[in-house]
């Protein structure tokens, strides 16, 4: 009788391990990472279905360039409407380049200042200040070099029809409008644009 105790206590003791052993053989497997090759294909997928969703979710909110900057597309030169006769730029244009300054006409054939354009993290595109034209004629009593040059003096944003809409801000002097110098570059600038 002892020795059929002992039988059927080393059987329950054996089917116990090998239990064991192929519980433990599932839970390896199921906590297996998947391995992603770098174009996103993925070898045999062993991942529990919680890391793959973590996994997909992960995937799913990376941002192409493009779509975290949609004004990135308006870069080049654009014509203010209705002023489309201007086919040499002399005063209704914008050359938006993010990476070099440009020139804004103030007064035409008279005034022109030197910018630089930023872009905004809503899509809009913010215009800065830099200094006066080299090609200025008039202007002289203008206080330059009081003007701020980190208040956004124009907003431009993307209308229908890949056209542009610039609206004029104006120059700030402390922080504040510089309200005898607002109205330059209010006529010849504000407005709506298309690419020329």
């Amino acid at each position: 009788m002892k020795n059929l105790i002992g039988v059927a206590f080393l059987l329950l003791i054996l089917i116990g391990c090998k239990n064991k052993e192929s519980n433990q053989e599932y839970d390896s497997s199921a906590n297996s990472n998947t391995s992603y090759s770098i174009n996103g294909s993925n070898n045999e997928e062993k991942t529990d279905p919680i890391e793959k969703k973590v996994n997909d979710i992960n995937k799913s909110e990376i941002k192409k360039p493009e779509e975290s900057s949609p004004s990135s597309t308006i870069s080049g030169n654009y014509i203010k409407l209705g002023e489309e006769t201007d086919v040499n730029c002399d005063c209704y244009c914008l050359n938006i380049n993010y990476a070099n300054n440009s020139e804004f006409c103030l007064v035409k054939d008279k005034m022109y200042i030197n910018v630089k354009f930023e872009k905004n993290q809503d899509g809009t595109t913010i215009v800065y200040y830099v200094n006066p034209s080299n090609k200025n004629v008039e202007g002289k009593d203008i206080p330059w070099d009081k003007f701020d040059r980190n208040i956004p003096i124009a907003k431009i944003e993307n209308t229908e029809n890949n056209q542009l809409k610039l609206d004029w801000l104006g120059f700030s002097i402390d922080g504040k409008l510089a309200v005898d110098y607002a109205i330059y570059g209010k006529k010849t600038l504000e407005g709506n644009y298309k690419i020329k």
